[in-house]
């Protein structure tokens, strides 16, 4: 695994350029590489600080690929948006438990409760 780097805006410009640049091609490489291994459609779409676009798209058109995105209802669209907050509320309930062991207890019995809903 590569080394751990703290994520934070990059004050020069030049070197945020560079870095823009090279992180931009690896995800557009794995945009890529998803669609095509998984066949699935992607939309790769990154507007850059001078305001230049780059695109990879899996359809013939960005634009089909964004209508569909579009007609997607939108309580599924941002089903996952929910999931999150709920995570995220799982995990302030935990910040109030002191005891570790009261910890691992009470996420073995949200567990069991999921598993017994499922």
């Amino acid at each position: 695994m590569g080394r751990k780097i703290e994520i934070k805006r990059i004050q020069d410009n030049t070197k945020a350029q560079i870095t823009f640049s090279k992180r931009r091609n690896s995800l557009l490489k794995k945009a890529k590489e998803i669609a095509e291994s998984c066949d699935v459609d992607v939309a790769f779409l990154v507007f850059s600080r001078s305001g230049r676009v780059t695109e990879f798209c899996t359809q013939q058109r960005m634009e089909d690929l964004l209508e569909r995105y579009v007609n997607v209802p939108v309580d599924k669209r941002l089903s996952h948006i929910k999931n999150v907050q709920a995570k995220i509320e799982k995990l302030k309930e935990l910040d109030v438990i002191p005891n570790e062991d009261d910890k691992r207890r009470y996420l073995d019995n949200q567990l069991s409760f999921i598993y017994k809903n499922v």
